[in-house]
Parts: structure tokens; C-alpha cells; sequence
């Protein structure tokens, strides 16, 4: 008879052959869009590499491979949560800095600019939110024809101007802030999760030690 509870390891490697798919699932979609990430990769092994440690700490019921368990999985809650805050604090400031609320309209023209600069757009809903005055940020490169589509009739500035608005731009970074800070939080609620049955496992394995060194000594 194992020192944990049959339906709790069962759970626990469960768990980790859960990761384990997701970390190929990854690679795997990586591979096959051509698109191979860095930081992605880095997470994708880090997962492969965590949950195969728990596969093993499951399986062979050892102490020290459970606690190195559990400080993983303290280490990634902790690290979810901090990047969590940081997707809910960047959504908020983004929000703030085109929200026609709280900024002035010269406030409102100076973070336009320099998202057109940054991301290759012109104007928040259209070109025509810079009336007859288009500023230079919104030239478009006429090797860009694509791109591209001429100022409005009667307009002052670049005769090329980007097709792109920045409002769809804004838009699509704040719908990726809400998905990337939603995925952290369930990351870390699910390393909590990781965390509680690891631990649970350690103090039944020392219980049974307990118990059999109790037993040895009489």
C-alpha cells in the first residue's frame, strides 16, 4: 500500500499529464504556424519540465521531490499573479490615455501621435479626427501601397496617409490585456490548486513515515 491516498495521487498526476499536454500542445502549435517565440518556447519547457516533476513526485511518493513540487508551484503563482496586475495596470493606463473623459483634447493628440509612430496607424476612428491639419506621423510609405490610401480632398500634410486607424489597434491590445490578465489569474489559481494537493501528498508521505518509525522503534 503507497503512503498517499489512491484517489489523490491519481488526482495530482492527473493534473500534471494535463500541463504536460499543454506544454506539447505549445511546441506543437508553434511548429506548425512557423512561429516559434522565445518566451513561449521558455514557458512551454518550463511547463513540460514542472509537471513532469510533479509526474515523478507523484509516482514515487518522495519527500523532497514533493516539496521542490510545491516551491515551483509558489514560485509560478506568485509570478501569474504579478503578471496578472501587470496586463490589469497596463489595460487600465491605455484606457485612461484615450479616455476623452479624463484628458484634454491636447493630451488626446500627443498619445494619438505617438500610438500612430508605434504601431503604423492614422487617426482614432478615422483620418478625418485630424480635420484638414494630418500630422506627419501618419504618412504612409508608397512602397506600402497596401497600406496606404490618399488624405482626404483639401487637407494639409502627407498625400499618403495609413489605412489602419488606431482605434481597431487600441481595441485589439485591450481585448489582449483582458485574456492575458484572465489566463495569469487561472494560471495562478491553478498553481494554488497544484500547490494545496502537493502539500496534502507531503503530509500524508510524513504521516506514514511518522507512523512506521513509530512502529520500528517499538
Amino acid at each position: 500500500m503507497g503512503k498517499v491516498h489512491t484517489w489523490l495521487k491519481c488526482i495530482f498526476i492527473f493534473f500534471n499529464i494535463l500541463f504536460t499536454i499543454l506544454g506539447v500542445l505549445l511546441i506543437a502549435l508553434m511548429v506548425w504556424y512557423d512561429q516559434v517565440e522565445t518566451s513561449v518556447l521558455l514557458c512551454a519547457l518550463a511547463v513540460l519540465g514542472i509537471s513532469g516533476l510533479g509526474i515523478y513526485a507523484g509516482c514515487s511518493e518522495k519527500p523532497i521531490i514533493l516539496k521542490l513540487f510545491a516551491g515551483f508551484m509558489v514560485g509560478g503563482m506568485i509570478g501569474m499573479m504579478i503578471i496578472g496586475i501587470t496586463a490589469a495596470i497596463w489595460k487600465n493606463e491605455l484606457e485612461k490615455e484615450f479616455d476623452t473623459d479624463s484628458s484634454t483634447v491636447a493630451e488626446l493628440k500627443k498619445n494619438l501621435n505617438e500610438l500612430q509612430i508605434e504601431e503604423s496607424c492614422c487617426g482614432f476612428d478615422s483620418v478625418s479626427d485630424w480635420g484638414d491639419e494630418i500630422p506627419d506621423s501618419c504618412e504612409c510609405e508608397p512602397t506600402l501601397h497596401d497600406a496606404c490610401q490618399a488624405k482626404p480632398w483639401g487637407s494639409e500634410g502627407p498625400d499618403l496617409v495609413y489605412k489602419t486607424t488606431c482605434g481597431s489597434i487600441v481595441s485589439d491590445m485591450l481585448n489582449a490585456y483582458t485574456i492575458f490578465r484572465g489566463l495569469s489569474f487561472g494560471l495562478a489559481f491553478t498553481a494554488l490548486i497544484g500547490l494545496l494537493i502537493s502539500l496534502l501528498m507531503l503530509h500524508q508521505v510524513n504521516r506514514h513515515d511518522d507512523v512506521r518509525n513509530t512502529i520500528t522503534y517499538y
